[in-house]
């Protein structure tokens, strides 16, 4: 029997139609991390390899994805302060440019823990370059 995986957002909800409407505020000039995204299943072991892509790209700026080893937070119930692989997002702005910006990420996932079957979910994010 295939067992769905554990996902888990760290931080911040991911999920397919809900926006990420918190006051996102990143300074100007540099590269900030927005969020990590898990994917774990009951051993609190990575699953599989997420991958990121941009879906609809910002206007002032750029996003990037990243494969690292980090502690699990708040969303990740039983595997909290546990460390695993996540898929960490980022944002950087255009040189200069200070305001309001928008853009749409996708990530895939693995959604049983044998890594068989693909799910793919898509989140909004707006922030504020300060």
């Amino acid at each position: 029997m295939l067992r769905p995986a554990r996902l888990a957002l760290i931080a911040l909800a991911f999920s397919a139609g809900v926006s990420l409407a918190e006051d996102l505020t990143v300074p100007a000039g540099r590269k900030s991390y927005l969020f990590d995204f898990s994917n774990t299943d009951e051993n609190c072991q990575s699953i599989g390899r997420s991958k990121g892509s941009v879906v609809t790209e910002p206007k002032h700026g750029k996003v990037s994805f990243e494969w690292v080893s980090a502690r699990l937070g708040e969303g990740t119930r039983f595997c909290k302060g546990k460390f695993a692989k996540v898929l960490r997002i980022a944002y950087t702005p255009d040189r200069g440019y200070r305001g309001p910006d928008h853009f749409r990420v996708g990530i895939s996932m693995a959604r049983y823990a044998d890594i068989s079957g693909n799910s793919f979910s898509t989140q909004d994010v707006d922030l504020v370059v300060k």
